[in-house]
This record gives structure tokens, C-alpha cells and sequence, in this order.
């Protein structure tokens, strides 16, 4: 009997497997664990964690990502086949022992996980815990090393390191089930989950009907003082923004962005007994506002920030002609994205020391916007002119025309000089910012004129809420909110300044009568029908912030919002948290 035959039917006899059995089991183990716990799992484990916020479904990367394994593990498996002696064993050493590292940091970095670095959801850990980190990853490599090469009972060595190996993927591929399948509940089916988030994108920004057009500028936190800035240096400021009147004492129903933006826009007003994302479904799908726009016949274009005004813009139920929709990726683009998903998934697995501080689910999420031709609508007013002064206001005529559009203007950071220039963060404050933006207002109207489209145009401007002085600290002076209006048909007309008292309640009212807008209820009293003399109270609500817990504290104004003694606590409610 020759050797090989031997030994053969002395494993048999034993039950146990040969020698080349074994390094095809054991190259197979670490030429497929390795890619595993190194870009199969952590891509799960990244996605699992991102698919809330991610603008895109599983089925759009994960399977460039399962080629991308299968190459890898046959590449590693074919070098463990087919080398032998210490080369072959070092590999299994350090495959196996980097296998179980990545496994351990896999599970720490999932237990403290709060975000990626780069969108400021993770905070530098101190030295001696990154020494800390790192040595436990010297430690299980040596150790690997040790027990699989420089052991005199290396053989044993090595099956106790296909054991460990063993034991670590399995744990790993159960810990990934639980996010996975909260990952595919939020995106409540299979179907579903090849649908991407929508959002809102910059398509027809600079769009105008050559029928009706209503347009709302709306300048972040632009209190009344802002607008006194600008008078107080150039009495003139608003001599050229003619058939506008402008309102000294308005008062903005809400003080921050959320939820002031959605108020005004749908018409609906936040009791705060829900979450944020549930009282954006419930107020853009019920907006009376929006209805009666649609059955006015415009076309809704509405540009405002993701976040503090919706979480996704299927809130609006296809109103809104600029939300994004689902578009496939070619097989190129499916390799870019596989990579950039594989590339958070290294953030899960890598040592903190080697951890990157660039990588965010922001940047992952303009990737896929730039490969589906999309560009999501930010609070920049840089690019907003820039992007104005490329195209320019350019025309329809199939519909009319409703252009909701949210700029930063008075609210830090100031990135932006009087000229609509980009500037160094700070560089400037909040009047060069504010002027700039009022340019491009100017600019827009300007080439409305210029196509005979102002006269009849409803325009407004205004603040979504006053610069709050205080998150946490009731109000010691009034909160005034800028808003101005050019009703229709009062083109030419001086420019001229009302100190009647009116409110966000007369907002809505205003739009609809200037555009003579057909509908079934009443929106209330317009801007232009209040009397100098009204006794009428306005309402104004003030939730703190990161109070613990968060009040809900309700203002009465009777008479001049502009003498804060007519500002009247008269009731308070605890909400819990303001951004449910």
C-alpha cells in the first residue's frame, strides 16, 4: 500500500480528515470568513444603521457588493490553496486573527454608534482609549500569529484559530439579523425597500408661469430688526421693491424653522402630541392650502430644508412637482455606490485609531443624488445665485405657477457678502447676508418685470419666525417678524410701510385673495382688509428646547404686538421633547 493510501485509510479508520481535506476546509473558511468580516457584513451592518436616512434600497448596491465578496474570497482562497509551509499558515494566521478583531470592533462600534463622523454624530475619543483600542488589536494578530506559525503545537494552534473563527462569523451573522430586519420594517416592504427616500430637489427653481404666479421668499429668522439694519444704513433699501407694502408688526406663529416652515406652507398648525416625521405625513397630506393650489391648476414647486421642514418628501402626495423619484442606477453607477457603502462598513470594522473622520451618510447620500442627476435643495444662498445667474427666470404655459422657495439670509452661519459672494464662515454678519439676499430677490423681480409677468404675480417676503433670543428662557421683548406682500395688480405703486397689527393667520388669507385663488373655505382675514383700530388677539407659541422636559408656552397679543406688556402667557403644556 503507498503512502498517500496510508494515510488515507488511517483518516477513514479514525473518522477524521486528511491533510488536504483539511487546507481545502480551512483555506476555504479563511479565504471566505476574512471578506465576511471585512465587507459582507459591515456593508449590512452600515446599511442596517444608515436605511432610514439613506436615499436608496438595499437592492440598488448590495449586489455589486456580493460580487465584489465572491472575487475577494476566491482570490484569497485559490492564494491559501495553492501556497504551502509558513507562507500558507501566516496568511491563515492573520486571516483568522483579523477575522475575530474586526468581529469584536464590529460589535463595539455598533453598541456606541451615533452617526458618522463626518455628520457630526461622533466625538475624538482620548488617547489612552485609541492606545487602548489598537492594542487589542496587536494582541489578537500576535496571538494568531503565535498559536498558528511560532507554536510548537502549531497544528493545534491553527484549528483552535478555525474554531475562533468559526464563533466570531457566526456571531457576527446573527448580530446583523436584528438591524436588518429594522431596516427592512422601515422601509415596510421588499417593495418599498427598492424605492428610494425622496426629497426635494432643485428642478425648477427658476421656473414662472406666463399664466398666474404666486412666489414666496422666505428669508430665515428675518426679524423686524434685520429689516431696520437695512433701513437704518440706506433709508432707500426698499424704495425699488414696488407695489409692496410691508407689515412692521406681523408675529410669526412659531420661533423656530420646525415647525414654522410647514405651518405656513400647509396652513396646518403642530399640537406637538406626535412625532416630527408624523406631523409632516399628517399636515402636507391634509393641506387644505395645497389642495386648493392643485385645484387652482399650479404647478407646486416648494424649496425648503430636509429636516426641520420634512423628512421625506412623499409627505406632500405628489403635489409637489420638484420632489425626487426613483430612478435605476447603470451598472457603473451600482459599482461607485457598492464602494462607498463598503467604505461606512469599514468604519464599523476598522481600529478608532484608523477610523476616517471624512466619512458620513451626508456624502453618501450626494453620491447617489449626483449618479441619479439630482441635486437635493440646501439652505445655500450662494448656490441659489449662482445657479439664478446661470439660468435665469425662464417660463411655462401649461399651468400656473406657485414657487415656495426658503433662503438662509439673517441665520448663521454668514457665508455670503452683500454681492452674493461666497465669503469665509463669520467673515461677515448678518446685515452683508441679509443684503445679499435681498439682491437676489431684486434680481428675480427684476427679470419678472422684464417679462411682463409682475404686474399680476402675488409675491411675498417674509420670516419664517424672529431671532430668537433664548431656547429655554421666556420672552423679555416682542418677537416681530418681517413680511412684506406685492398683491396683484399694484405693480408701479410706491412702495409703502402698515404698522396694523397682523399675523401668520392673515397670511394665507393674503395669498388667496391677491390670486383670486377659488375655494371652498375661508382662509380668514387678508393683510389688506385689517384695520389700523383692530381689536382682534393674535396667537404666538414657544416651545423650549433641551429643557427637560420641553414647554409648550402659549403668548396672547392684544393690541400692539410692539409694546411686549400686550404679550400674555396664558397657558403652558409640557411636550416632552420638541423634536420627537
Amino acid at each position: 500500500m503507498s503512502d498517500t493510501n496510508k494515510v488515507q485509510s488511517e483518516a477513514k479508520a479514525k473518522k477524521t480528515l486528511s491533510p488536504k481535506q483539511t487546507k481545502i476546509l480551512t483555506s476555504l473558511l479563511a479565504g471566505c470568513g476574512l471578506p465576511l468580516a471585512t465587507i459582507l457584513l459591515p456593508t449590512l451592518t452600515a446599511y442596517s444603521k444608515m436605511a432610514k436616512e439613506l436615499y436608496m434600497g438595499l437592492w440598488e448596491f448590495f449586489p455589486v457588493v456580493i460580487v465584489m465578496f465572491v472575487l475577494v474570497s476566491a482570490i484569497l482562497t485559490a492564494v491559501l490553496l495553492f501556497t504551502k509551509s509558513t507562507v500558507r499558515n501566516t496568511i491563515f494566521s492573520l486571516s483568522a486573527g483579523i477575522t475575530v478583531a474586526a468581529f469584536l470592533q464590529n460589535a463595539l462600534t455598533s453598541a456606541s454608534f451615533e452617526g458618522f463622523p463626518a455628520d457630526g454624530g461622533w466625538v475624538s475619543d482620548a488617547v489612552w482609549k485609541l492606545i487602548l483600542n489598537f492594542s487589542m488589536w496587536v494582541t489578537i494578530i500576535a496571538a494568531s500569529v503565535w498559536f498558528g506559525i511560532l507554536w510548537n503545537k502549531s497544528n493545534a494552534g491553527r484549528k483552535m484559530l478555525a474554531l475562533m473563527m468559526s464563533v466570531a462569523l457566526i456571531f457576527q451573522c446573527v448580530a446583523v439579523i436584528p438591524g436588518m430586519v429594522s431596516a427592512v420594517n422601515e422601509t415596510a416592504s421588499a417593495a418599498a425597500a427598492s424605492t428610494q427616500k425622496s426629497f426635494l430637489t432643485t428642478e425648477n427653481m427658476f421656473e414662472v408661469s406666463k399664466k398666474d404666479n404666486i412666489i414666496v421668499f422666505v428669508v430665515d429668522r428675518f426679524d423686524t430688526k434685520y429689516y431696520d439694519a437695512q433701513v437704518a444704513k440706506d433709508p432707500d433699501a426698499f424704495k425699488d421693491f414696488d407695489g409692496f407694502t410691508y407689515y412692521s408688526d406681523y408675529i410669526a406663529k412659531f420661533p423656530r424653522t420646525y415647525p414654522a416652515i410647514s405651518s405656513m406652507l400647509s396652513g396646518v398648525y403642530s399640537d406637538f402630541s406626535m412625532s416630527k416625521g408624523a406631523y409632516f405625513n399628517k399636515v402636507y397630506s391634509q393641506s387644505p392650502f395645497l389642495k386648493d393650489l392643485e385645484k387652482n391648476n399650479y404647478k407646486i414647486n416648494v424649496y425648503i430644508p430636509e429636516m426641520y421642514a420634512y423628512d421625506n418628501a412623499d409627505s406632500f402626495d405628489g403635489r409637489v412637482a420638484n420632489a425626487s423619484s426613483n430612478s435605476k442606477f447603470s451598472i457603473g453607477d451600482r459599482f461607485i455606490i457598492a464602494l462607498g457603502m463598503i467604505e461606512r462598513g469599514a468604519y464599523f470594522w476598522l481600529p478608532d485609531m484608523l477610523k476616517s473622520q471624512k466619512v458620513s451618510l451626508a456624502a453618501m447620500n450626494e453620491g447617489v443624488m449626483a449618479l441619479k442627476n439630482l441635486t437635493k435643495y440646501e439652505l445655500d444662498d450662494v448656490k441659489v445665485y449662482q445657479e439664478f445667474c446661470e439660468s435665469g427666470l425662464y417660463t411655462q404655459s401649461r399651468q400656473n405657477n406657485f414657487t415656495f422657495l426658503h433662503l438662509r439670509g439673517c441665520h448663521s452661519p454668514f457665508t455670503m457678502d452683500e454681492e452674493c459672494n461666497p465669503v469665509e464662515e463669520n467673515s461677515v454678519g448678518s446685515y452683508e447676508q441679509t443684503k445679499g439676499t435681498l439682491k437676489f430677490i431684486r434680481e428675480y423681480l427684476q427679470q419678472m418685470k422684464d417679462k411682463g409677468l409682475y404686474e399680476d404675480a402675488t409675491v411675498v417676503i417674509l420670516g419664517d419666525h424672529a431671532a430668537l433670543r433664548s431656547d429655554k428662557k421666556l420672552y423679555v421683548e416682542p418677537e416681530l417678524t418681517a413680511f412684506m406682500i406685492k398683491e396683484s395688480g399694484k405693480a408701479g405703486t410706491p412702495f409703502a410701510e402698515s404698522d396694523v397689527p397682523v399675523s401668520q393667520d392673515n397670511y394665507l388669507a393674503s395669498i388667496v385673495k391677491s390670486a383670486g385663488l377659488q375655494v371652498d373655505r375661508g382662509y380668514g382675514t387678508a393683510v389688506s382688509d385689517v384695520k389700523a383700530d383692530s381689536s382682534s388677539t393674535r396667537t404666538h407659541y414657544f416651545q423650549t428646547w433641551n429643557a427637560d422636559p420641553d414647554v409648550n408656552y402659549t403668548y396672547e397679543i392684544k393690541g400692539s404686538g410692539k409694546d411686549f406688556a400686550n404679550w400674555k402667557i396664558v397657558e403652558e403644556e409640557v411636550i416632552g421633547k420638541l423634536y420627537k
